[in-house]
């Protein structure tokens, strides 16, 4: 094993449009020589390996827009793009790939948000959360079950928040959902001997907190 090296670019953008709407830009470029991959092997299964296998190219686009019509409306949206491939892949058969996707990491990721102020005490929101598929290793191949690539999700959240005082302490009450809809998902994968490993995400996660103030 020998360290990774790398070169690369980054530009940016910040600023705002008026007094309602504000937004985030960045562009980058990263070249890697000698980048590292995740590995198993039959004789050790159950440990996960590190090695160089190749050299990456990575560029993608992060941007997110803030907009503000109103003292009570507000609206999120953030999208990003990643590009991250392989120029070579040196694999444990001594094959030599070329041009394959890094794997674990999804292409396009989405995430809105609104949320509304109802009154001074009570607020709402919900969001949307997508994710596109991923390659499992980064050998990209199917295998004839059809494993070796992830599905796609989107998932809804939810929450509410409402202010009182009691005695006169401020309190808040917290309520948020995730994945409301109970979609199944992995929340991560992993090569393993026997072809690959997923692992499934939560089902429909709630959370109720209460918040003091002082």
């Amino acid at each position: 094993m020998v360290p990774a090296t790398s070169s690369g670019e980054e530009i940016g953008a910040r600023g705002s449009l008026g007094t309602t709407l504000s937004y985030d830009l960045a562009l980058f470029h990263i070249d890697t020589k000698n980048d590292f991959g995740r590995y198993r092997i039959p004789t050790r299964p159950l440990e996960t390996f590190y090695g160089n296998i190749g050299s990456t190219r990575k560029y993608g686009l992060e941007t997110s827009l803030a907009w503000y019509p109103s003292e009570t409306f507000s609206l999120h949206l953030a999208y990003t793009y990643y590009h991250f491939k392989y120029k070579t892949v040196d694999t444990l058969s001594g094959e030599t790939l070329h041009n394959t996707w890094v794997p674990n990491i999804p292409q396009h990721q989405l995430y809105t948000e609104v949320e509304y102020q109802v009154n001074p005490n009570f607020r709402v929101g919900a969001a949307l959360e997508h994710v596109s598929s991923w390659y499992i290793d980064s050998t990209n191949r199917i295998l004839e079950n059809g494993y070796g690539k992830t599905d796609p999700y989107t998932l809804v959240l939810v929450r509410a928040a409402y202010k009182f005082e009691f005695h006169g302490t401020p309190l808040e009450i917290r309520l948020s959902g995730r994945n409301i809809f109970n979609v199944l998902y992995y929340g991560f994968t992993e090569p393993d001997p026997d072809g690959n490993s997923y692992q499934p995400a939560p089902p429909a996660e709630w959370s109720l907190g209460i918040r003091l103030g002082f």
